[in-house]
């Protein structure tokens, strides 16, 4: 049940990743990636607000097995690759349109694992100059992507 829980709170998040055009000479065209540090934090916020303690040698076994991956591309074209142990559902592929407004990068999904999607998700975050900081809902936790 804690397992079911975590991998529930844990695909809102990659949703919300992977929900935009892009500038040629952003400072955000290249590729971004999360480390063990982001994903050990993210999974630690989750396991606070499970229902159900999660346990700690369990949440580390989860962080160590996921990767998140981000290529902003200079044609205002994104792809996201997220990869999950198979137990949560394998990997997943999304891409779409990005672009830059403000401090923030406006992802639009409109394709996941090769199927077009019947309504597009856009979702924004924020850019700090050195960061990506994807927020997981309006009060939830930041998973934070690094240049890769």
């Amino acid at each position: 049940m804690r397992a079911l829980f975590g991998f529930c709170l844990l695909t809102l998040a990659i949703s919300t990743l992977a929900s935009c055009g892009g500038s040629a000479d952003s400072a955000l065209v290249g590729k971004w990636s999360t480390d063990s540090a982001s994903i050990d934090a993210l999974l630690g916020e989750l396991g606070k607000k499970s229902p159900v303690p999660m346990d700690p040698k369990v949440l580390k076994e989860m962080a160590a097995a996921i990767k998140i991956e981000l290529e902003l591309k200079k044609d205002g074209t994104f792809v996201v690759s997220t990869g999950l142990p198979p137990m949560f559902g394998g990997s997943t592929r999304a891409s779409g349109t990005w672009k830059e407004v403000g401090k923030q990068i406006q992802l639009t999904t409109k394709e996941v694992n090769g199927e077009k999607q019947a309504q597009e998700d856009v979702a924004s975050h924020q850019f700090d100059g050195t960061q990506i900081h994807l927020s997981m809902g309006d009060d939830g936790p930041i998973l934070s992507l690094k240049r890769a």
